[in-house]
């Protein structure tokens, strides 16, 4: 696997990457401040976090 090939995947995949750092803020806005608990907000946090990574891991595959 090539560099550039294998930075973005990890990327793409990490936790602490962009769509895992807007996902926990959402979650984290959504718990403390409009007051839902984590059962209601997870979803929404698997949705935000997942979409994107499966949309950068469908890139990969068929770009890079």
């Amino acid at each position: 696997m090539d560099r550039r090939r294998f930075l973005f995947s990890r990327a793409a995949l990490a936790p602490d990457g962009p769509s895992g750092k807007a996902a926990g803020a959402n979650m984290w806005a959504g718990v403390a401040k409009a007051g839902y608990s984590v059962a209601e907000e997870l979803p929404v946090f698997t949705l935000l976090f997942l979409l994107p990574t499966a949309l950068a891991i469908v890139l990969e595959w068929k770009v890079l």
